[in-house]
């Protein structure tokens, strides 16, 4: 799968990076990694961090067209799955900025001073 050398790799890594955080509700994408089980099953992972909401919003359910844990989740899925076309995708959706789950992961490394994070 990646036998396309380095630069395209790299490219690819960065546009699906920057794909995921344009998803309605991201702000932020970590813990992204992409595999190759085999040379015919592709393979990714990947943490997005929700914009917070306000208390008030957050008692109530949320109107149409806005995100929630649920929505966002699945459009990852389907982007990854339908447009991308990865076998097997694990998507986990936590709060941002920062949540305990976000700071939890020992191998994020801030980008550009955003709690953005990415581990190749």
């Amino acid at each position: 799968m990646f036998d396309i050398g380095e630069p395209m790799v790299n490219f690819l890594f960065l546009s699906l990076q920057s794909d995921l955080r344009s998803l309605p509700g991201v702000a932020g994408v970590h813990e992204l990694r992409l595999f190759a089980v085999s040379t015919s099953i592709k393979s990714v992972s990947v943490h997005l961090a929700l914009h917070q909401k306000k208390k008030a919003q957050q008692q109530q359910p949320p109107p149409p067209g806005k995100f929630t844990k649920g929505s966002v989740l699945r459009a990852a899925t389907r982007y990854l799955r339908d447009k991308r076309g990865y076998d097997m995708v694990t998507v986990q959706v936590e709060r941002a900025p920062r949540s305990p789950a976000a700071a939890g992961c020992q191998q994020c490394k801030p980008i550009g001073g955003q709690n953005n994070a990415v581990s190749s």
